[in-house]
């Protein structure tokens, strides 16, 4: 049973002055030698954990092509770089620094890069997400003057998720319904109660669950509007959407349970149909590349999955 490989997917997530040439292969020693191109200059730094202290554009390159698929186009790739650059943004101290450690992120190498698109299209993304970070110079997404919490996820089920505690009030449901066209957006997976039970146990290892007549405990107790499970009953012990999505194996917390029949062995079994890959806030990156498509640029894009936000640009003069 895959039950951790959805919530990987999930857990389970850049303006731009220019100065001399320089060649790739002085960014990081372990990658391949490409044509000479121009330095990112904001005056704002990333301590790697190396040491070494790179211009926070320059490092972006490597954030975004970690975390969205380059494949996605051009407005999504800015999209998802303002995003990427409000997260490091919300880390800088007085002086424009911050440590890497800091950050949470993942900055891919150009190794690394080469293993995702392959040798013979290596140039042409890395050259595509350079154009995203410099066609979006210094620019962050903010609500009412404060970097807002830049939330992406790959696909909803449908619709994105509005934050019901009010915290984040520029979280709101969003249509998104053609990530529904997304290979493997919608997953169906069927389990015996013994094997259901099981999983339940592995994710909650505190509670025993019994697998008679399971099927018949499971209670939904709270579901947002966007179809996604908050909170549910199973066996006497309560659990989160996320629990129980990564104990089925699915990729997204906006599921339904429901009978399904007997296995050849004459065991009862159910079925999980979920909808969507990622938590639901926030960007949809298959949203977004499918409103690049259809003529959308990525302030659009931003303004369509963040309601009441800014986008602001600061660079160094």
């Amino acid at each position: 049973m895959k039950r951790k490989q959805g919530w990987k997917l999930v857990l389970g997530l850049f303006g731009i002055s220019v100065l001399l040439p320089y060649v790739v292969t002085l960014m990081w020693a372990d990658h391949p030698v490409m044509q000479s191109i121009e330095e990112f200059y904001s005056g704002k730094y990333v301590t790697l954990e190396s040491g070494e202290v790179q211009d926070v554009e320059e490092y972006l390159v490597g954030v975004v092509a970690g975390q969205i698929p380059v494949s996605y186009g051009l407005e999504a790739l800015k999209a998802q770089t303002v995003l990427a650059r409000t997260a490091i943004y919300r880390y800088l101290d007085d002086q424009g620094r911050v440590l890497e450690e800091n950050l949470g992120l993942k900055c891919c190498t150009m190794v690394e890069m080469e293993q995702m698109w392959g040798k013979s299209s290596l140039e042409q993304y890395y050259t595509l997400i350079r154009q995203a970070v410099s066609e979006t110079a210094g620019e962050t997404l903010q609500y009412e003057s404060t970097y807002i919490e830049p939330l992406y996820h790959l696909a909803s089920g449908g619709s994105t998720r509005a934050d019901a505690s009010g915290y984040l009030p520029y979280l709101v449901q969003a249509d998104s319904s053609r990530d529904l066209e997304l290979d493997g957006c919608s997953q169906v997976v069927i389990l015996t109660e013994e094997q259901f039970a099981k999983a339940l146990m592995e994710e909650m290892t505190d509670c025993q669950i019994s697998a008679d007549n399971l099927l018949e405990s499971i209670q939904v107790i709270k579901k947002d509007s966007s179809g996604y499970v908050e909170r549910m009953m199973i066996g006497g012990y309560e659990f989160t959407g996320i629990q129980v999505a990564s104990a089925a194996g699915v990729s997204s917390c906006c599921f339904s349970i429901g009978a399904y029949g007997t296995d050849q062995n004459g065991a009862t079994t159910l079925q999980i149909v979920s909808y969507g890959i990622g938590h639901g806030y926030g960007l949809s990156q298959y949203g977004a590349s499918k409103m690049a498509e259809e003529g959308a640029d990525y302030r659009q894009i931003l303004n369509h999955y963040f309601q009441g936000v800014e986008i602001t640009a600061s660079l160094e003069e």
